[in-house]
């Protein structure tokens, strides 16, 4: 395994931390509030997690055969995959509040919390990926 799978594995490993974590705090900080139940709230936080990761497990199997291949298409994916990550947060958002439509505040905050963790570990990610490739050239 060359060092830039190495390096996409761990940030994968990172990212899943980075939601096992948020969601845990997310879920004490709901029961401890009152707010909202932070019972109904669990599921929704796995698959918002879950579909984060598997976004992000998805843009690093294309990321890697680009980043080997160099030339400007890599910039082109940054763009795209950012993009994308955020329609598919305001996707859910929407479905969430046409399918469910209670809670609609405690779920949007979740959503927001774990999309800005995984998107600050996809960009740290990205900015060692090039680091990475800049000191090979």
């Amino acid at each position: 395994m060359d060092s830039l799978s190495k390096l996409a594995v761990k940030s994968l490993l990172l990212e899943a931390l980075a939601y096992v974590l948020a969601g845990a705090l997310l879920l004490y900080a709901e029961s401890r509030s009152g707010w909202t139940s932070a019972s109904s709230q669990a599921l929704p936080m796995v698959v918002v997690a879950t579909v984060l990761f598997a976004f992000s497990v998805l843009g690093s199997m294309i990321y890697l055969p680009l980043c080997r291949k160099g030339g400007k298409a890599v910039m082109g994916f940054y763009l795209g995959a950012k993009t994308l990550r955020l329609l598919v947060a305001i996707v859910m958002l929407l479905g969430y509040a046409f399918l469910c439509g209670d809670q609609l505040l405690a779920f949007a905050v979740n959503l927001l919390t774990l999309y800005l963790a995984g998107l600050v570990v996809s960009t740290i990610f990205y900015a060692k990926a090039e680091r990475n490739i800049c000191k090979k050239k």
